[in-house]
């Protein structure tokens, strides 16, 4: 996944973000959306979680990328720290409800 370029173009996409550019939010996407879904699938197990925490994954980049100090390659790991926290918090919608167990009547042999 990981090469200079595709890291730098991270980067580009980052500061596009954060000087207030949304099509550095699409640049974004295409560069690592994939990824960020996947990690979400992985943590989460389904796919619903996993989209929801990929929206919420970008929303959180689009809202701090302004805020983030990146470096040279920490911008992918920064996108994919946020795809992990937003996929931890999503579990709770991957989680099947619980539903309470209700006791069959007994019957006897006889």
């Amino acid at each position: 996944m990981r090469d200079e370029d595709s890291d730098r173009r991270v980067d580009r996409a980052l500061a596009d973000i954060a000087a207030g550019d949304i099509g550095g939010v699409g640049e974004l996407y295409d560069l690592m959306g994939h990824w960020v879904y996947r990690v979400a699938l992985l943590i989460t197990g389904r796919p619903s979680a996993a989209e929801a925490a990929t929206v919420a994954a970008f929303t959180f980049v689009w809202k701090n990328a302004g805020h983030q100090t990146v470096n040279e390659t920490a911008g992918t790991q920064w996108v994919l720290e946020a795809a992990t926290s937003c996929a931890r918090l999503h579990l709770s919608d991957a989680m099947p409800s619980a539903s309470p167990v209700t006791a069959a009547p007994l019957h006897r042999a006889g």
